[in-house]
């Protein structure tokens, strides 16, 4: 009796080890710990399974660590659900659904976990190089399904190739996969909630301490890239505007909430710069843009002080078109507004207060800042990323004994000084700079993270950045040169490609790279509503989504009728040779006149029977016998040709043409 379910061939086990192995990658970078100690006990166990020196585990004990290990994940993702922790049991349920692999229905149910966790992969990490990951991991799992399902069917060499289906499988998808991929209406992405932890988010945070910002000047990743659609501004125009904090209470700046939403977020005039922004996944809301921001799109919100928001924090890559003006920004401060903008914290920085009393209190908000940004350039301040630990009463230190900062103490000390002054200040936190690509595109990344102080002057809100008189060459130049003879740049990451922009082949390498992955972000991963809809209008002269999923349905149909149309075509009975249907024809009418013709009768043989039976063409069928082995076996006649004289001859085989025989015909066979 054979089995109910055989076991798994060493290619299928093979080919699901390296299938599960890709589908790992995408989430390593959040998993505990303890997961990676279970994979070294899996394959271990499984390594002495297949030497023979262990049994599989049974089942309590296949029980009992599914108990620890979710156990586990609760306790490690803090008692929360979350996307990392419901990876991480994906995750879990693979290992040790390995431990028990030894069936093809085993085999099979892990299979399909490794389709989910490839899924699950994309919810972490969507870029070029995942994307090619995945495709190997979901080739290698579909090769792993043809092996293992052959193995249990009935009649199928042991050798069947298993690499060529899984690639016609694949190549036969990718019509479905791009109907589906315009055509399939672009809803909100389901997974846009929180992880268990932001510590993979490398984001501006929403308060700034002395130093907060200089964390992010180690870190390389990604903030942001924008192409400019109309206009392109000056580097020291590049102030990207996202965070507006006017609360101090002697320490941290922070946003006291008072910054009021309205919408629409349409610019409050003629754009000068039109740009899109694909922005990185932050956990927050803000939505870095250019002094006089706006935007169509209902998605995003503007702020009394010309930020921009998005309705929900972002938790995934987010494309959007802002339009900015360039211009200041204008309000009209009641008097609520004044008292936040001039607060100060009782008691704290005394030494700041008094030396602010020394400049003439009736100074306007641009003779303030020039003021002091000459005291900044024509004193000993240096620009670092290595600033002195102050203590209570940090700007006093900061000003007076260390003059030694980054851009948040400068940022924080000109606030300070300001409101002391009697002028309305408020910190801006967001990105300045950026780098240029060959390709147009500027790319900003988290060193680029800056501080800035925008003063009221009665009408509208002034840029100030006090760095810019300490550092020109941050400003300029960016932050590389900034602390090139401190050589502090990116000193956390060494190996960091950015740290050998001066290694010419290296460097374009990074950018052949960089835009491989820009133009990836671009066209296939911001493919959202707004752009569906382009394409539905302009490529397809489709109005709404009503008509689109019309011709989803039909796209579908058609599909599904041209797939059913090859199953049929392969599985249609192939057509005879024209010689065997001749010689099928030939039988035929032999047998309608009585004279039997066995299965097994060469033709050479029917013709011989037809000879001795039907005497009125004996003459002819022993020609017809000589053509055949001529053609057959000594290779001399052409084989349609006698196909022809056959089925002539096979016509004249009827009623009467048995006239001049004997009288009578032997029906048995020779």
């Amino acid at each position: 009796m054979a089995e109910l379910s055989p076991s798994v061939p060493p290619r299928g086990l093979l080919l699901l080890a390296l299938a599960l192995t890709g589908a790992l990658i995408p989430h390593v970078s959040y998993l505990p710990g303890w997961l990676y100690v279970l994979s070294l006990l899996v394959v271990g166990w499984r390594t002495l399974v297949w030497l023979g020196r262990v049994r599989f585990p049974g089942k309590i004990v296949r029980g009992t660590a599914v108990v620890l290990a979710t156990i586990a994940i609760v306790e490690s993702s803090g008692r929360q659900m979350s996307l990392e922790a419901a990876g991480a049991f994906l995750v879990a349920a693979a290992l040790l659904k390995v431990l028990e692999v030894s069936r093809r229905r085993d085999a099979v149910v892990l299979i399909y976990l490794v389709f989910f966790l490839q899924a699950a992969g994309f919810l972490f990490h969507q870029g070029i190089e995942d994307a090619a990951i995945g495709l190997v991991t979901i080739f290698l799992a579909v090769a792993a399904m043809v092996a293992v399902q052959a193995s249990g069917a009935q009649g199928l060499p042991s050798g069947l190739p298993v690499l060529k289906p899984a690639l016609s499988v694949m190549l036969v998808s990718i019509p479905f996969m791009l109907v589906l991929y315009f055509l399939f209406p672009r809803f909100a992405p389901l997974w846009s909630v929180a992880l268990q932890s932001e510590k993979t988010l490398t984001a501006l945070a929403e308060q700034m301490a002395p130093g907060d910002i200089a964390s992010l000047s180690q870190s390389s990743g990604l903030a942001f890239r924008v192409t400019f659609e109309r206009g392109q501004p000056q580097r020291s125009e590049l102030y990207w505007r996202a965070m507006i904090l006017d609360h101090y209470d002697g320490r941290t700046w922070r946003d006291s909430g008072k910054d009021r939403e309205s919408s629409p977020a349409r610019p409050a005039g003629d754009a000068r710069f039109q740009y899109e922004v694909i922005l990185e996944p932050t956990g927050q809301r803000y939505l870095p843009s250019l002094v006089g921001a706006g935007s169509d799109e209902g998605r995003i919100r503007r702020t009394d002080a010309g930020l921009l928001r998005h309705r929900s924090p972002v938790y995934q890559k987010l494309r959007y078109v802002v339009g900015s003006t360039g211009m200041a920004v204008t309000a009209d401060l009641d008097d609520e507004a004044l008292h936040r903008y001039l607060h100060l914290p009782e008691g704290m920085n005394p030494r700041s207060v008094e030396w602010a009393s020394e400049f003439t209190q009736d100074l306007s908000a641009q003779e303030f800042a020039e003021k002091l940004a000459l005291h900044f350039s024509s004193n000993a301040y240096f620009y670092t990323l290595k600033p002195s630990r102050y203590g209570r009463n940090d700007i006093d230190e900061f000003l007076f004994e260390g003059r030694r900062g980054f851009c948040a103490h400068y940022a924080s000390a000109t606030a300070f000084v300001a409101r002391a002054v009697g002028i309305p200040a408020r910190v801006v936190t967001g990105y300045q700079g950026g780098e240029w690509h060959p390709d147009g595109y500027l790319t900003v990344r988290q060193y680029d993270a800056h501080a800035w102080v925008e003063l009221w002057d009665g009408e509208r809100w002034l840029v100030f950045d006090p760095t810019a008189a300490v550092s020109p060459l941050r400003i300029e130049h960016g932050l590389e040169r900034a602390v090139e003879e401190e050589g502090t740049f990116l000193t956390d990451q060494p190996l960091s490609p950015l740290r050998f922009r001066g290694i010419d082949w290296l460097n374009r390498l990074r950018l052949e790279m960089e835009s491989l992955n820009y133009y990836w972000n671009r066209w296939v991963l911001s493919y959202d509503g707004r752009r569906q809809n382009e394409f539905l209008r302009n490529w397809l002269g489709l109005k709404d989504f009503a008509e689109g999923l019309y011709v989803l349905a039909g796209s579908i149909a058609v599909m599904f009728g041209l797939a059913m149309l090859v199953l049929w075509w392969r599985q249609r009975e192939e057509a005879d040779r024209p010689l065997v249907s001749a010689w099928k024809l030939l039988r035929e009418r032999c047998e309608s006149l009585g004279v039997e013709a066995p299965e097994g009768l060469t033709l050479g043989q029917l013709l011989a029977l037809i000879a001795t039976r039907l005497p009125a063409l004996h003459s002819e069928a022993m020609e017809l016998r000589h053509a055949v082995d001529q053609t057959l076996y000594a290779g001399a006649g052409d084989e349609n040709l006698l196909a022809r004289k056959l089925r002539r001859f096979a016509l004249r085989i009827r009623p009467g043409a048995e006239a001049t025989a004997a009288g009578n015909i032997n029906k048995r066979p020779i």
